[in-house]
């Protein structure tokens, strides 16, 4: 924004995975100084880095943590090697909670991921919504195959989430035109 001369009204964030994390960082550290992003976009996203690990798969089969996660204590231990726990799930809702302009938040992820639950996105969508303050409008479409979108509109704010039946690396065309997920026709 300073360098180019980019205004943040124009400027679309996205991450995935642990960009999703990356993200939120920058989005909790701008809503302290009261600047909108056009739009934010968070794919497979996760809502707290400890919580995350104690259920991560590699390939959705071989649990990391396997039986330390059902130890507390050993549990604790680890997570003193975290220095930054990413807290995306709290950043979100500070986010919305200060959006003072036009704000866009698209929340995707795959039904099937076998690395991150969606129900990880499912927090980040909770979190966003319990940010939205005043009057809020929601639609709700499923469909056959076990794909949901849910959007929800609070004054200027815009929370999109979508939870798509197939996905994955294989599985997902790239989005030619991300403007159509910010701003869809």
């Amino acid at each position: 924004m300073g360098v180019a001369k980019i205004p943040s009204s124009r400027i679309v964030l996205a991450g995935h995975s642990l960009g999703t994390a990356v993200v939120g960082g920058i989005v909790a550290h701008y809503a302290k100084t009261e600047t909108d992003f056009a739009g934010v976009v968070l794919v497979s996203g996760f809502s707290h880095l400890p919580t995350m690990l104690a259920q991560y798969r590699f390939g959705g089969i071989i649990p990391v943590f396997g039986p330390i996660r059902f130890s507390p204590r050993l549990m604790t231990r680890l997570h003193r090697f975290i220095v930054d726990d990413w807290h995306t799930k709290a950043r979100i809702q500070t986010m919305v909670e200060a959006a003072t302009g036009r704000t866009r938040l698209v929340i995707l992820h795959g039904a099937h991921d076998r690395d991150i639950p969606f129900n990880e996105s499912h927090k980040l969508f909770e979190a966003a919504i319990r940010g939205a303050q005043g009057e809020v409008s929601q639609t709700e479409i499923a469909f056959d195959d076990g794909s949901l979108i849910r959007e929800w509109a609070c004054g200027n704010t815009t929370i999109r989430y979508e939870i798509v039946a197939y996905a994955g690396e294989y599985c997902i065309k790239p989005v030619s035109n991300l403007s159509t997920l910010i701003y869809p026709q």
